[in-house]
């Protein structure tokens, strides 16, 4: 679980055309992980911040959230919760 937290984390390009927005991250790090046998669930949520909906995706396996601590379901009211394969 701690290497897949490190692999979340890593430093990823936020500019440019395919600027890595937390949905395309959590895509790409869930088709990685589903090449290597592991399933793991991408979670949207959303909050209201200052007035305005703020939304988030991340990924949970078996619950636990790849997230950074304080974001994704301890932060986000989740809406949506896609089980891998399903």
């Amino acid at each position: 679980m701690r290497n897949l937290r490190r692999l979340w984390s890593l430093s990823w390009p936020d500019r440019g055309l395919l600027a890595m927005t937390c949905l395309r991250k959590a895509l790409v790090l869930r088709r990685l992980l589903s090449r290597q046998g592991i399933a793991a669930d991408l979670c949207i949520g959303v909050r209201r911040e200052a007035g305005r909906l703020m939304a988030h995706a991340w990924l949970e396996l078996d619950g636990v959230s790849l997230d950074e601590p304080a974001v994704g379901r301890d932060a986000f009211q989740p809406v949506l919760g896609a089980p891998e394969g399903r």
